[in-house]
């Protein structure tokens, strides 16, 4: 296996090398050439992580068959190339490296928008996917642990007249450390 990946590995760092963006670079751009994101997300090409890259999912071996130290090395490695088509992966929690390398090899033939102008990041759960059944498992869910860690925040809208309350209250310590000089 280890000489199996050695040549994935290479692969991977000529499909680095080779990787062009779908628009001509120029030297410097115009501030009005600049999209906000939701234009961005409609002109950018579309394509699978596997078409952009030329690295197929059935190169990506099994998670199974790799060692925890394989499994690293080739997340890391695959962390580059996907940052390389502006396709970031980004945990909030943390993840063991075999479950992130396994999720990545699963959802690798998703279709990936090539942004010019904002971040993009690798989708590890499925469009639509029913909340709570994560490609992590629910141990590493993401969407469990912040749905979790909010459950308790005060839902009651922000209204004018709370803003209004809290610039003044501001505005009224602001004048009583400046009488006061208070610092």
């Amino acid at each position: 296996m280890q000489k199996y990946l050695t040549q994935l590995i290479a692969d991977i760092q000529v499909a680095k090398e080779d990787m062009l963006p779908p628009w001509i670079p120029k030297a410097s751009y115009e501030l009005d050439e600049w999209l906000p994101t939701d234009e961005d997300e409609q002109q950018a090409p579309k394509r699978s992580v596997e078409d952009w890259t030329g690295i197929k999912q059935e190169m990506l071996p099994p998670p199974e068959h790799l060692t925890e130290e394989q499994a690293a090395t080739l997340l890391k490695v695959l962390e580059e190339l996907l940052s390389e088509i502006n396709c970031h992966w980004v945990t909030q929690i943390k993840v063991p490296v075999y479950l992130q390398y396994a999720t990545i090899r699963r959802r690798w033939q998703q279709e990936h928008a090539w942004l010019m102008w904002h971040e993009n990041f690798f989708d590890y759960c499925e469009e639509g996917q029913i909340h709570g059944s994560c490609g992590f498992g629910m141990e590493y869910c993401h969407c469990r642990f912040f749905a979790e860690m909010s459950k308790d925040w005060d839902k009651t809208p922000w209204t004018e007249e709370d803003e209004t309350r809290l610039l003044e209250e501001l505005e009224e310590r602001r004048q009583r450390r400046k009488r006061d000089d208070w610092w």
